[in-house]
């Protein structure tokens, strides 16, 4: 795996593609809170959105990237909380917040980036 320069926030997917990317190596265990059904909606959306990103061809990397972080700060900003879209994606807290605050770009993400 090529940790691109993360750090700490090395990444991999689980559960959501072939790949092994986003969720860091440490478990993203969180308790999801109650929701309403448009935060319910928001998340599945962004989570929908990421999975897509992740199942993108090469040349549509870019516009994917764009809207699935866009999807996750549409849901940060109507309150759900990362903790939620975490649990979503089985990906870390801080996995998840270091994509919001543009920390990591998720185009570097794409399986198809990090091929050896």
């Amino acid at each position: 795996m090529n940790d691109r320069g993360l750090g700490s926030v090395r990444l991999k997917i689980s559960a959501m593609s072939d790949s092994s990317y986003l969720v860091p190596a440490s478990d993203a265990a969180a308790t999801p809170a109650a929701l309403t059904p448009e935060q319910e909606r928001l998340a599945k959306f962004a989570r929908d959105e990421v999975q897509a990103f992740l199942g993108s061809p090469v040349g549509d990397i870019p516009e994917a990237a764009e809207t699935a972080t866009t999807a996750l700060e549409d849901a940060v900003d109507a309150h759900v909380p990362v903790a939620d879209l975490s649990a979503a994606l089985n990906a870390s807290p801080e996995a998840v917040q270091a994509i919001i605050d543009h920390d990591i770009d998720l185009q570097d993400l794409h399986p198809e980036n990090n091929v050896d």
